[in-house]
């Protein structure tokens, strides 16, 4: 009997390692096949990338990008923000004016944004320029002749921004950077929907958004009544024929909106980064509320009038932050736990290494 049961035993303990065996090799033989399978699926790293861009013209980039010409300050901003700065060879003269870190890098320029000097760009062989949908159709077909690569983005659309900032993640290969710089901006214009979800179209607030010079305002299609719509308003010169119309001041009297938005340049030297100096913004605030008439107006008498400066009102690392002090200005019991420039300060800090230390908005003897 207790031979039996040593045999037993035996046979018993071959099953187990014999199991055991067959178990680690199928194991093995798994990872292996996901090992292949994984190693298959991934891209590698000089696959050619394929996109459409915005002014519907088929692209493909083969090989590593690693020398752009940005010809505007929007693509230069968001290039930087998906950590691809060192990639930027040269830029316009547009971009050196509006970001302070572009000087810093002492890169070469090619002229101005719409007329640049495409003799050099195609003497210095970039692997890609970056450019508005407007740039001139010579200027690309020039380029391209020369086996230069041209992708016509446009940053300054705010509804665009996060499809553009997707297509700039694969052209240079950094999707992952790409979809964390689209997240933030999708938090905050998330945020702007659901504490406003309430407001119906009674309720809106009617806006008048003025640019850099007097009188000059947006209609519809461009940046601007974007950003109005983001933030719940209503633009009141929404319905005019030119894009960017010229009004009067009897015209705003008129209208007599609840809130004025005044966008400042960055390059007038008073807002932005780098500006601390409230003085000129304070006489340029002055200015606005002793025009003829508008002590009467109801955003005067309700002190709501916003000035906002480009960093915010027209770039694509800026307007959703523009979007949410406009927002909050209008519906103040909504927004009253959110502060846009906590946002905003999050943004550069993460994602453009930038320690904000500037003037980005100005309300009534307030400024952030």
């Amino acid at each position: 009997m207790k031979l039996r049961k040593k045999k037993l035993l035996a046979v018993l303990l071959v099953l187990v390692l014999t199991v055991s065996i067959l178990s680690g090799c199928t194991n093995t033989t798994n990872s292996d096949k996901n090992s292949e399978t994984n190693t298959t699926s991934e891209p590698k790293s000089n696959a050619p990338i394929q996109i459409t861009d915005t002014a519907d013209r088929s692209v493909e980039i083969t090989g590593e990008v690693n020398k752009i010409i940005a010809l505007n300050s929007s693509c230069y901003t968001m290039i930087k923000a998906l950590g691809q700065e060192d990639k930027i060879f040269g830029v316009t003269d547009s971009v050196i004016d509006a970001v302070p870190s572009a000087r810093e890098q002492n890169l070469k320029t090619y002229g101005a944004y719409d007329n640049p000097n495409i003799e050099e760009i195609i003497a210095d062989k970039p692997d890609l320029v970056i450019g508005y949908t407007y740039t001139d159709a010579n200027i690309i077909t020039k380029l391209e002749e020369a086996d230069i690569k041209v992708a016509l983005l446009e940053f300054y659309i705010p509804s665009l921004v996060v499809e553009e900032t997707t297509k700039l993640g694969k052209i240079l290969r950094a999707e992952d950077k790409a979809t964390e710089v689209t997240n933030y901006i999708n938090t905050c214009t998330n945020t702007i929907e659901e504490k406003l979800k309430g407001i119906n179209d009674s309720d809106k607030k009617t806006v008048y958004w003025e640019g850099y010079s007097d009188y000059n305002t947006v209609s519809k299609g461009s940046g601007g009544d974007e950003i109005i719509e983001f933030a719940h308003g209503i633009n009141i010169a929404g319905n005019e024929e030119a894009k960017y119309p010229k009004v009067s001041d009897e015209w705003v009297l008129e209208k007599n909106p609840d809130v004025i938005v005044k966008l400042v340049s960055s390059s007038s030297g008073i807002m932005g980064e780098g500006f601390t100096d409230e003085t000129p913004i304070k006489e340029l605030y002055q200015s606005m509320i002793s025009r003829s008439g508008w002590s009467d107006l109801a955003a005067v008498k309700d002190d709501k009038l916003i000035l906002l400066s480009s960093n915010i009102g027209t770039t694509a690392d800026g307007y959703f932050i523009g979007a949410l002090y406009m927002a909050k200005l209008m519906y103040p019991e909504e927004l009253k736990d959110v502060d846009p420039y906590e946002m905003y300060a999050g943004f550069q800090e993460k994602f453009l290494s930038t320690d904000v230390d500037g003037i980005i908005a100005y309300i009534d003897n307030k400024v952030n």
